[in-house]
């Protein structure tokens, strides 16, 4: 193993505050592959220069930066420095969001939708909202002191949205998908576990093959082969949680086998599946 390698960790943390789960990392040489989350994604960089692709374009997010995902907002990441990046992301249901900022329902803050693309760009340069927010996550990591993080972050989160959130519009310019894009992500989505053809997605949407993958990755942002990915991981991610081995759910979620399975896991979500799953509170 390299000094660089040596050098790098990554940890995932529960939090006491419902819909809230926190990430932190140092990395050198790990590189993400594109995918997204279902949550809201929500972090700041302590050091070094985080960079990746998002919204057809490179981001550099450094100290004093904060990086906005909405859901669902396909993105990857690498090191854009020789020394690496450390920072801090917050994964943060639409549910526990609407709680956190006393909205009326989780589909609005003051007004705004919970959708896809509310805030208007994925890196803000605010040096002071940006410490506010990292003295927030603090609080998530002390323990018997649920309640006093929860306003905290809750208090951060208003600003974010107030400074940041473009209401309704869908920021990235994406089109929506039609009916047969729609039928290709149901597919991907029912049928996971299996080893999907090009072939069936095509057949499926009724285009040919590069058609069908070219307007699937427009509306998406992922390629469908992506999707069926971070589809895969996030079933893979219940059954851990529900006490099943990483063998065994390598098997059931169509990974080819568990060591696929856990450089896949580890490109989209930073950390193994075993060191995921200790971290969640999962006891083999």
């Amino acid at each position: 193993m390299s000094r660089k390698q040596a050098a790098e960790w990554s940890a995932t943390r529960p939090t006491p505050v419902q819909g809230v789960e926190c990430f932190g990392a140092h990395f050198v040489s790990h590189v993400f592959d594109r995918h997204s989350h279902e949550t809201f994604s929500i972090g700041t960089t302590f050091g070094g220069v985080q960079s990746f692709r998002c919204r057809g374009a490179r981001r550099d997010s450094t100290a004093g930066h904060l990086m906005l995902f909405n859901p669902d907002e396909p993105h990857d990441g690498w090191s854009g420095s020789r020394e690496g990046f450390a920072y801090r992301m917050l994964y943060i249901t639409a549910e526990g969001m609407a709680q956190l900022v006393d909205c009326d329902g989780p589909q609005s803050v003051r007004g705004m939708r919970l959708s896809r693309n509310v805030f208007t760009e994925p890196v803000v340069s605010d040096r002071k909202l940006s410490a506010a927010f990292a003295a927030a996550s603090d609080e998530l990591l002390v323990p018997a002191n649920s309640l006093q993080a929860a306003e905290r972050l809750g208090r951060v989160l208003r600003v974010l949205f107030e400074r940041y959130a473009g209401g309704r519009e869908r920021a990235d310019r994406r089109p929506a998908a039609s009916p047969r894009i729609s039928r290709i992500r149901d597919l991907l989505e029912s049928r996971y576990s299996e080893d999907v053809t090009i072939a069936t997605v095509a057949d499926v949407s009724g285009m040919s093959r590069v058609h069908a993958t070219r307007q699937f990755t427009l509306s998406y942002g992922i390629p469908p082969h992506a999707y069926l990915n971070q589809v895969r991981i996030r079933h893979a991610k219940r059954s851990l949680l529900a006490g099943a081995s990483a063998a065994e759910v390598a098997a059931d979620v169509g990974f080819v086998d568990q060591s696929h399975f856990t450089r896949r896991f580890k490109r989209s979500v930073g950390v193994s599946p075993l060191a995921w799953a200790r971290s969640m509170g999962v006891r083999s």
